[in-house]
């Protein structure tokens, strides 16, 4: 096998594919939320945001342990590109979707495009050791994070502008979704074909049952079990903060609803630059002593969180440095999570680490 760089036509292809799904991905989920609040009565549309949600989280529970399965039986550049094309069907859907102003369908569309993101997950996770040798697998992560952060800041920004954009028509908004998919579908393709598929693996119809044996089988693993749980714990904590960064910039900080929202912001850019930084400290190794300290600065700093009072500076830059000691935090642990995997059973275990983040 013969594994490149982070500088490598391969990586590039894969960064560019990924980048353009998470920014697809939540433009999408912001333009229907946007639609949602402009046709229903307020609680309505409260209840519906909450279902916009709840179809984001469902299909990786359901679906990530079929797409484990796919990410060992095939070829997981084949995956991605197969899930890349996938993504252009489904944003062409939105577009009659949109255009028929029905908002079931329209629901429709959201769930399938967090299906599609359910089985993308491994196989985006599981070639990166494939395609980057371990000296560059740290880094690699880095470039990871960062470029999905990045996604999901730059792409709920370009949802909410394209919807007051084309209010009056917004299935126009979706001409270019539905490009920025095509020229993420293009790129999958420079991706190297290099890999491991397991020919022998079974397709079971109970494939939720094989993903929980992973979950076993991770458990017998000392190391790997404990890195499984501080990446629950690192979502657990994103999820947390999700929910209550808003009303805390509300109700401290007493900030308006857009500048409430760049807490938000704030933290993502702060995770890619954290990512970064793990990276570079990484250096040629996945670099484990970054981990407790990632942790302990995610401590400290919440704590610090909940003495700031009413000071609006002192709160961005927490919240920003809460995102870097999150990047620092979270990078060798992937890296070590998807290094340790057995190559064979690598989609599975990260199908499995996807349920328990999800649930």
């Amino acid at each position: 096998m013969n594994a490149q760089t982070c500088g490598s036509r391969s990586f590039k292809a894969l960064m560019v594919a990924m980048f353009l799904e998470g920014f697809n991905d939540n433009a999408l989920k912001i333009l229907v939320s946007l639609f949602a609040i402009r046709v229903l009565p307020p609680i309505d549309a409260a209840r519906f945001i909450g279902l916009v949600g709840a179809l984001f989280i469902i299909p990786f529970i359901v679906f990530s342990p079929y797409a484990g399965f796919l990410a060992d039986r095939f070829k997981k550049r084949n995956i991605i590109v197969i899930t890349k094309i996938a993504e252009v069907l489904i944003m062409i859907f939105s577009f009659f979707a949109f255009k028929s102003e029905n908002l079931f369908v329209i629901s429709l569309t959201l769930f399938l495009m967090a299906s599609h993101s359910a089985f993308f997950s491994p196989s985006k996770y599981g070639i990166l050791p494939e395609i980057l040798d371990r000296e560059n697998l740290s880094k690699g992560n880095g470039y990871l994070q960062m470029w999905t952060f990045l996604a999901i800041i730059l792409g709920s920004a370009f949802g909410g502008q394209i919807s007051q954009l084309f209010r009056e028509n917004v299935y126009q908004a979706t001409y270019l979704l539905i490009v920025f998919a095509v020229i993420g579908a293009a790129a999958s393709f420079f991706i190297s074909t290099i890999g491991h598929s397991n020919k022998d693996e079974k397709f079971k119809i109970n494939a939720f049952k094989e993903s929980m044996g992973a979950l076993k089988e991770i458990r017998q693993n000392r190391w790997l079990f404990l890195t499984l749980i501080a990446i629950c714990y690192f979502w657990f904590i994103g999820a947390v903060f999700q929910m209550n960064a808003l009303l805390y910039g509300k109700e401290m900080l007493r900030l308006s609803d857009s500048h409430a929202s760049l807490l938000l912001v704030l933290t993502s850019i702060g995770i890619g630059a954290g990512s970064l930084l793990a990276g570079y400290f990484s250096g040629k190794k996945i670099e484990y002593g970054l981990v407790p300290l990632g942790g302990i600065g995610i401590s400290l700093v919440c704590m610090g969180i909940g003495f700031t009072g009413h000071n609006v500076f002192q709160g961005f830059l927490l919240f920003l440095i809460l995102g870097c000691f999150s990047g620092v935090f979270i990078v060798p642990l992937n890296a070590y999570f998807q290094m340790k995997s057995p190559e064979d059973r690598r989609g599975k275990y990260l199908a499995a680490s996807n349920i328990a983040t999800s649930a």
